[in-house]
C-alpha cells in the first residue's frame, strides 16, 4: 500500500472559493484522514495561512517560473532551461520521499511546462522511484494539433507525450475522451475523480459524518428540541420510517436547538424513543445535531444550519401554527422539495409548488396505528413525486457521488493503489 503521497499544486495564494484550490485541499484532507502521509507542495512564495500549513501538511517549495507560456511552436530558451533545473531541484526531494505523486495541471497549462519537464527529469534521477505519477486535469486539454511531432527543442509539444510511469485523471467522466484523444491513449485508461465542490464542508461532515449525505432521499428539518411534538415530528418520523421499511434508502437529518439541559435532553430522549418505534436508528438513518456534538447541543451556527438544510432533498413541514416559517422558507430557497399542511396559506405563499396533506398527530409524541398507516400513504405519495422529479433525484445522486468518504473509497484510493494502465505506446505519441 502506498503510504506517502506527494501532491504538487502550483498555488501562489489560497482562495477556498476557487474550484482548483478547494478540490486540491479536499483531496488532501481526505488522504490525511484515511491514514496516508500526504504532503502538499506549493509555490515557495505562496501566502499560506499558518493553520492551513499545519493542518494540511503544506510545503512551500516549488520555484517561481520566469520563462512564460510554452506553445508548441516556441523553441527552447536558456530561461526555460533555468526554470526546468529549478523545478527539478525542488521536486526531487518530494519524489525521493513519496510512494505516489499527484500533480495538478502540470501536464495541462502552458505556463507549467517547465514543472512538467522538471518532474520527469527528477523521476529519472531518483533511485527509489515513486510507483506512479498521477496527472490531474482540472480543465479540458487543447485538442491535439494535427500532424504533431514531439520535439524536445519545442517544450510545448511534451505536454502531448505520455510517459510509462504516468497515469492521467479528470474530474468528470465526460472529459475522459478529450484527454485520451489529446494523448493518443485508450479512454478507459483515464481515471476519474469527481469534483468535490458543493459537497458538505469538512466541519459539517465532522459533526454528522458522511453517511446522512449518502441517503436518497434525505429528509431535513429544523426545530426546537423542546417543542418537537408541536412541529409534527412524530408524523415526519413515521413517514421516513415507512420508506425505510420498503427498503428505500431514506434518512432524516434534524437540525435542532435547545437540546442542552434537563428538559432538552428529556425531550430528545422521547423523540429517539418514538423514532426507534418507526424504525429509525441514530447514526444509521437518523441524525440529530444536538445529540452528535456537545458543542452544538444548543444549536448549530447559522452557516452550518443553512448548509445542513441545503444538502437535503425533501422538507416535510407539518406545523400549521407558523406565521413566518423560517425553516420552510430556507428549504424552498435551497431548492428542496417541500411538503406542507393543507390550509397553510403562508406555506403556499413562500413555497408555492409544495405538496400538501392533512398531517395526523400534531402536538402528540406518538401516533396511533391508524395514524401511522395514514403516514405510510403520505410517504408513498411523497416518494412517488420525488422520483418523478428527475432534477431532484439527480441532485441526490450528484451529492452522494461527490461525498468525501465515497470520493476517497471509490475514486481516490483505487487510483493511488491500482496498477498503471498497460496501454501507453510512446510510438503513437511521436508523429
Amino acid at each position: 500500500m502506498a503510504k506517502r503521497v506527494a501532491v504538487l499544486a502550483y498555488f501562489s495564494d489560497f482562495g477556498p472559493a476557487l474550484s482548483y484550490h478547494r478540490t486540491t485541499l479536499t483531496w488532501q484532507r481526505l488522504l490525511l484522514s484515511d491514514g496516508y502521509d500526504a504532503r502538499l507542495y506549493v509555490k515557495e512564495t505562496a501566502n499560506v495561512p499558518t493553520f492551513l500549513k499545519d493542518q494540511y501538511k503544506i510545503v512551500p517549495a516549488l520555484p517561481r517560473l520566469n520563462s512564460g507560456r510554452w506553445d508548441i511552436d516556441r523553441r527552447r530558451t536558456p530561461e526555460y532551461e533555468k526554470d526546468v533545473e529549478a523545478a527539478q531541484a525542488a521536486i526531487r526531494p518530494a519524489l525521493e520521499w513519496a510512494d505516489v505523486v499527484i500533480a495538478h495541471d502540470f501536464i495541462l497549462l502552458r505556463g507549467y511546462t517547465p514543472l512538467l519537464e522538471g518532474l520527469r527529469r527528477a523521476w529519472k534521477e531518483v533511485e527509489s522511484k515513486p510507483r506512479k505519477v498521477i496527472h490531474v486535469y482540472h480543465s479540458l486539454p487543447q485538442k491535439r494539433p494535427p500532424n504533431l511531432v514531439i520535439d524536445e527543442s519545442f517544450p510545448g509539444t511534451l505536454r502531448y507525450q505520455p510517459m510509462p510511469f504516468e497515469q492521467y485523471a479528470v474530474l468528470s467522466n465526460a472529459a475522459r475522451l478529450e484527454v485520451a484523444n489529446s494523448l493518443l491513449l485508450d479512454a478507459n485508461s483515464i481515471g476519474v475523480i469527481p469534483n468535490p465542490a458543493y459537497t458538505p464542508s469538512p466541519v459539517l461532515e465532522s459533526i454528522f459524518g458522511w453517511r446522512p449525505f449518502e441517503r436518497a432521499p434525505l429528509f431535513v428539518n429544523a426545530f426546537c428540541a423542546t417543542r418537537w411534538e408541536h412541529k409534527g415530528m412524530a408524523a415526519v418520523c413515521a413517514i421516513v420510517g415507512a420508506l425505510s421499511e420498503w427498503d428505500v434508502p431514506a434518512g432524516l437529518l434534524c437540525v435542532t436547538v435547545n437540546g442542552r439541559g434537563k428538559t432538552g435532553r428529556a425531550k430528545l430522549a422521547a423523540l429517539l424513543d418514538w423514532a426507534s418505534t418507526c424504525g429509525l436508528v441514530l447514526g444509521e438513518n437518523l441524525w440529530i445535531s444536538s445529540l452528535l456534538s456537545e458543542e452544538y447541543a444548543s444549536g448549530l451556527p447559522f452557516d452550518l444550519a443553512k448548509e445542513a438544510i441545503s444538502n437535503g432533498d425533501i422538507m416535510v413541514f407539518p406545523s400549521s401554527a407558523e406565521m413566518c416559517p423560517n425553516t420552510l422558507i430556507e428549504g424552498a430557497v435551497y431548492g428542496l422539495m417541500t411538503v406542507i399542511p393543507k390550509g397553510l396559506e403562508v406555506g403556499r405563499e413562500v413555497a408555492p409548488h409544495s405538496l400538501s396533506f392533512d398531517f395526523p398527530g400534531l402536538g402528540k409524541p406518538k401516533l396511533s396505528d391508524e395514524e401511522r398507516r395514514y403516514c405510510a400513504l403520505i410517504a408513498r405519495e411523497i416518494y412517488a413525486a420525488w422520483r418523478s422529479n428527475h432534477q431532484a433525484v439527480g441532485r441526490a445522486e450528484v451529492r452522494a457521488r461527490r461525498l468525501g468518504q465515497r470520493l476517497l473509497r471509490d475514486y481516490l484510493v483505487p487510483l493511488i493503489e491500482g496498477p498503471l494502465p498497460q496501454n501507453v505506446d510512446l510510438r503513437r505519441s511521436v508523429g
